[in-house]
């Protein structure tokens, strides 16, 4: 039976007047009334991409790669075609010989075939595209993830298959307008701005981050040109640019339980390490209320990690939060590790922090683990200290969560229903805790808008792969 893609990504603008939601290829752009519940669809975007893509060009090069050879081998080929006449020829000559030199011949006919042997080349065959056999992976073409400008002027999205940044202009009006188009030499996988807006930062899934011009429509079309402003040894999960002091930083995290902070643009200066986390970091976050000098962060560990990165080496962490009593009533069966890393009772499950987010305007941090009915609610001191203010718990999983400037929480779930696929939270005035607020005419419409269809469920992207981050031994 068909169904609708959900959204495996949302962001809402600050002002909470456009909402822009990701379904496997597709971005789909909304104007929307929190109060009046109202949302107009402005218009969709579609990736085109083929899934075979990758495939399609490592067979070009190799191609390609062919076609150079034989260029250059031309005229060696071109000679042996004449050696290869003139020994046809001898050859023809010798069988008419007599019988009474048949040995003589014998030895005249084996050495054109000889050098027939050593001349004549086999020609190439052109590689066929390869296709996946039964039961290897499926191909998705998806976007990997959306991000706004800090000036919200602006879009970008990862793409998958093609390995692509791609920025759009933002309109009121009228929803996305394309811009432009960078493919990247590997996948993208993290994503960031300049302070001024003017570079896209951005983290590939072999550890290297790239500073590519926002402004500039100018497009590279060697992707060997450009060139790492800094680099990691593993899968990059985190880049983010801050200010301090009017300086500019990158904090850059992987999956080897790292997290860098180097200047920016001049990557190559790294200003420090932090060491603390055992399993791999999936999201650092900077709360603006504390001058950028509080990092939160949180990964593949059963505790949230909080540092003064401003301190001297070796006195930057500040706390560590456990987490794990909080999380294993959430956790169901499709956090069951796999079979080959399962513990004898076969009830070992597996969590990851998957998103941190800032609250401004309240000055909390809410953090959200993979694939679970609920969210935590932090409160923040100004030391960096980490409290449990709130537990929040939904009817469904959560798929991915954003906020806007005034605090409201839009969250997208995995529900079947139309009305209850967004939901959104406010905070109470009077308890300050956040409350569900009444969003099923928005939802509803956010789905109704949605067109794309896949069918079955197995067709949808995966949704939830943040714990499979985790490195395993093999012994």
């Amino acid at each position: 039976m068909s169904v609708k893609h959900p959204f495996q990504e949302i962001l809402v603008s600050k002002d909470e007047t456009l909402l822009f939601a990701a379904a496997k290829s597709s971005i789909f752009s909304y104007k929307i009334d929190i109060q009046t519940q109202s949302v107009k669809l402005l218009g969709s975007w579609s990736d085109d991409v083929s899934p075979f893509y990758t495939l399609e060009k490592q067979r070009e090069a190799k191609i390609s790669k062919i076609e150079a050879e034989t260029e250059t081998n031309g005229e060696a080929e071109a000679e042996a075609e004449v050696e290869n006449k003139i020994d046809s020829e001898v050859e023809k000559e010798t069988s008419e010989q007599s019988e009474t030199l048949q040995n003589e011949e014998s030895e005249l006919s084996e050495q054109p075939k000889k050098l027939q042997k050593t001349n004549k080349k086999k020609k190439k065959k052109l590689p066929k595209l390869p296709t996946p056999g039964a039961g290897a992976p499926p191909l998705y073409n998806y976007i990997r993830g959306i991000y706004f400008s800090r000036n919200e002027k602006y879009l970008l999205a990862l793409t998958d298959n093609d390995k692509a940044v791609i920025v759009f202009e933002i309109s009121p009006e009228t929803g996305l307008t394309f811009i432009k188009r960078q493919t990247l030499a590997k996948r993208p996988c993290t994503l960031s701005t300049s302070i001024d807006d003017q570079d896209i930062v951005v983290g590939d899934k072999f550890g290297d981050v790239y500073s590519l011009s926002l402004a500039d429509k100018t497009v590279e079309e060697d992707v060997s040109k450009i060139e790492p402003i800094l680099g990691h040894v593993s899968m990059l999960t985190v880049v983010s640019v801050i200010k301090r002091n009017n300086k500019s930083y990158v904090i850059s995290a992987d999956r080897d339980e790292h997290i860098r902070i180097s200047n920016y643009p001049k990557s190559y200066v790294i200003d420090k390490w932090l060491f603390g986390h055992k399993q791999f970091v999936s999201a650092v976050v900077a709360p603006e209320w504390l001058n950028d000098e509080i990092l939160i962060s949180g990964g593949g560990d059963k505790f949230l990690c909080s540092w003064n990165w401003t301190k001297p080496r070796g006195s930057e962490m500040l706390q560590k939060f456990e987490i794990h009593d909080m999380i294993t009533k959430y956790l169901t069966d499709e956090h069951l590790t796999v079979e080959r890393f399962q513990n004898e009772a076969g009830d070992l499950r597996e969590y990851a922090v998957s998103q941190i987010l800032c609250v401004p305007e309240s000055k909390k941090i809410l953090v959200f683990v993979e694939n679970i009915r609920a969210f935590f609610i932090f409160n923040l001191s100004d030391e960096g200290i980490l409290s449990l203010s709130q537990t929040v718990e939904l009817e469904s999983s959560i798929i991915y969560a954003t906020n806007t400037l005034n605090g409201d929480i839009f969250l997208s779930l995995k529900n079947d229903k139309p009305e209850s696929s967004v939901a959104i939270l406010r905070e109470n005035g009077e308890s300050k805790l956040y409350e569900l607020f009444d969003s099923s005419a928005i939802s509803k419409a956010l789905v109704d808008a949605n067109t794309v269809i896949v069918e079955s469920e197995k067709d949808i992207i995966p949704l939830f792969n943040v714990a499979q981050l985790k490195k395993r031994s093999e012994h």
